[in-house]
């Protein structure tokens, strides 16, 4: 996941931290915060995130508010834009569908990103991707 110390890219996402209630962190919180952020692919709607960097893994909760305030699922587009505001396009990271006696579902409409922070994911045959 990108540096904070990397102000260019962070003074994109620092302002849309969440500062007050339920989610609420600080600056001094880096990488670990929700963050609500316009999306540039569906008007009048933000990109909900919460991020992490604990336990060896790099993570991004992602759903979709509307402007009324509704939730949706994000689309594959919108995924891609919260993955290119946290991460380089040269890093890889996964979407994990676990076995379903370990499926945890607190939010119907969050889809996750992941990376591992003390391994490198591999990837299938370029031909297969």
């Amino acid at each position: 996941m990108r540096n904070p110390a990397d102000w260019h890219w962070w003074a994109k996402i620092e302002p849309h931290r969440i500062r007050s209630g339920q989610y609420a962190s600080t600056s001094q919180d880096g990488r670990n915060g929700a963050f609500q952020i316009p999306n540039p692919h569906r008007p009048h709607s933000s990109l909900a995130i919460i991020c992490s960097d604990q336990l060896g893994w790099e993570h991004l909760s992602i759903h979709i508010i509307t402007q009324g305030g509704d939730s949706a699922t994000p689309t594959w587009q919108e995924m891609s834009a919260a993955k290119d505001l946290f991460w380089t396009e040269t890093e890889t990271v996964i979407q994990i569908h676990p076995p379903k006696a370990l499926h945890v579902n607190t939010h119907p409409h969050t889809l996750h990103l992941w990376k591992p922070t003390e391994a490198t994911i591999p990837l299938p045959p370029i031909q297969f991707v």
